[in-house]
């Protein structure tokens, strides 16, 4: 029968009563075995009898059929896929094992790497590397879990001991500097470091150079190559944000060249990037950045006032709290109004 033909035929069939029993299977070759897996997944046959047919087939002596039982059962949705995945790890044959270990780690179980670990002494190359991506990346995702809770010796020990199982382990930990827990993205940026990660890969940390949290980019400062004239070439990105957190990255890095850069932003646009600047500078010893406060303290603009508030909190400059009690008296805005408030209780509650 033409397989359209055979297609059509199957799913109009209700029943397999003339379905062979599984002593025929011996007999039966590997193109005879595929007709009619193929069959019975195409049939109408209610579900439960058709997956006890298609089941029938893992016991072919033909490795290409019971390969083709899990691809049938994972496309049918079979409840115990699962099941059927693991078990097929102990097949004789290579192609049948790598079939249920991708279909494993498509599962993605908890015990993945678990299940997977033994392939790792298998004569098929494939297999191996299948289980190493996975074990490894196990490996990873436990380390950065534990990170803090490691002294430095310990987890250096530990990350070259990952890398010794997969050397490509710097590429998993490069995936995780888009991770959105910052704590993550920090534990991968200094077990790079410690890998020493070739040029072409910290390039791929540029972004973190510029990063919300303040401890990943100044460990990016340090872990880039070239890192301040990276910042710099930050400052001219067109999103704001980006920029702000770039101005933030070199009043950490203490780099007194940061000065000269830092003091035409004092009249940026952006009234983030511009506070941010006038920060700086404050922490650099500059009186410019003072004076740039005390005049967005005043400013037409809700934002500059708003992000004025925030800085003069953060730097306490001589006379900042007059300043802040003095415009609390005249700022009709909520919104500002509620951020000189929190600056004045940092004052009074010694926060930093």
């Amino acid at each position: 029968i033409p397989p359209e033909e055979r297609a059509a035929l199957a799913a109009k069939t209700l029943d397999l009563p003339w379905w062979p029993g599984p002593e025929a299977f011996a007999a039966l070759d590997a193109s005879g075995s595929a007709r009619l897996l193929e069959f019975a997944a195409a049939s109408a046959v209610p579900p439960r009898r058709r997956d006890e047919l298609i089941l029938q087939f893992g016991r072919s002596p033909y490795p290409e059929t019971r390969v083709k039982v899990l691809s049938f059962l994972q496309v049918l949705d079979y409840p115990r896929f699962a099941d059927i995945a693991r078990a097929s790890l102990d097949d004789e044959d290579d192609e049948v094992k790598a079939a249920g270990a991708r279909a494993l780690i498509g599962l993605n179980p908890p015990n993945k790497a678990q299940l997977l670990m033994p392939l790792l002494n298998s004569a098929s190359e494939e297999l191996r590397r299948l289980a190493m991506r996975e074990v490894a990346s196990a490996g990873v995702d436990r380390y950065l879990k534990a990170f803090d809770r490691l002294d430095g010796r310990t987890r250096e020990t530990a990350l070259r001991a990952l890398s010794k199982i997969d050397p490509r382990v710097v590429d998993r930990l490069l995936e995780e500097i888009a991770a959105a827990d910052p704590a993550r993205r920090l534990a991968a940026l200094r077990a790079i470091d410690v890998l020493g990660a070739e040029e072409p890969s910290r390039e791929r940390l540029l972004p973190l150079l510029v990063d919300g949290d303040r401890r990943v980019r100044a460990t990016a400062l340090r872990v880039v190559k070239a890192g301040f004239e990276r910042l710099v070439d930050a400052l001219r990105d067109p999103d704001r944000r980006a920029r702000a957190n770039a101005v933030e990255a070199l009043e950490d890095a203490a780099d007194p060249r940061a000065v000269e850069i830092l003091l035409p932003l004092l009249d940026d646009a952006d009234h983030r990037v511009r506070a941010n600047a006038a920060k700086a500078l404050c922490r650099y010893g500059r009186d410019e950045g003072r004076l740039t406060l005390e005049a967005m303290a005043r400013h037409a603009s809700d934002a500059m006032r708003l992000s004025a508030a925030w800085a003069i909190g953060q730097v306490r400059f001589e006379g900042a709290r007059t300043l802040l009690h003095d415009r609390a008296g005249v700022e009709k805005n909520p919104v500002v109004l509620a951020k000189l408030a929190d600056a004045l209780n940092q004052f009074q509650e010694g926060r930093p």
